[in-house]
């Protein structure tokens, strides 16, 4: 899906992805690819679109529990922790 304005694209092959993944045997890592804040999922089909709550949710389905988020992707560009309602959630950066 191309976009001409970078800042606010969807990350490329994003719609590629699964949302989350499996906890990694032996760990307590779940992979998961980054939510996008509501404007961003305004431009997929609902069925693609996946936030900040839908991570806690998924996770939550799972019996698992979410401490901890590790944002490989450098930017604040996608979601704001603080906006949210990740950090209110208690969950630390």
């Amino acid at each position: 899906m191309p976009h001409n304005n970078k800042k606010n694209a969807i990350p490329d092959r994003w719609t590629e992805y699964q949302a989350v993944g499996k906890r990694i045997p032996g760990t307590r890592f779940i992979a998961f690819k980054v939510p996008l804040n509501r404007n961003l999922s305004r431009r997929l089909p609902p069925s693609d679109a996946f936030g900040p709550q839908d991570l806690v949710q998924v996770v939550e389905q799972e019996r698992q529990a979410l401490g901890l988020v590790i944002d490989l992707t450098f930017t604040t560009r996608y979601y704001k922790p603080e906006v949210s309602g990740l950090k209110s959630d208690g969950l630390k950066f």
